[in-house]
């Protein structure tokens, strides 16, 4: 039929948009900042992730292996400051469980003096 997309494409993208804004609500109860801060001192490392696509086994492999997370997915990494750069969720089974796991560790690094940096993105045009 003329005009129809058979290729899945556009169904991937309506996923892609509904875990995006599944994920945007979940974040959303940060308490915002009046002005975002640009500045961090005290920062004993950054650690930056991209392109995870719902990969947990993967993402909580990486994350041992540099300090960050400990056998029981817990924040082991102090000062250090998690950055993931996009593109979190999408291919992946296990996308709910990474969402999950950087909400948490979002509050066991501020506690333990970090912080986890969650850019919404995608690298995709």
């Amino acid at each position: 039929m003329p005009g129809t997309n058979r290729s899945g494409a556009g169904r991937g993208r309506s996923t892609l948009l509904a875990l995006t804004a599944v994920a945007a609500a979940c974040f959303a109860g940060r308490p915002a900042l009046a002005e975002p801060q640009a500045v961090w001192t005290g920062v004993a490392r950054v650690v930056a992730v991209a392109d995870v696509h719902g990969a947990y086994a993967e993402l909580t492999a990486l994350l041992q292996s540099v300090g960050v997370i400990d056998d029981q997915a817990r924040w082991t990494g102090g000062r250090t400051h998690l950055v993931s750069l996009g593109d979190l969720l999408d291919r992946g089974a296990d996308s709910r469980k990474v969402m999950d796991l950087l909400m948490r560790l979002q509050r066991e690094a501020e506690a333990a003096g970090g912080r986890v940096h969650v850019v919404l993105a995608t690298t995709r045009p």
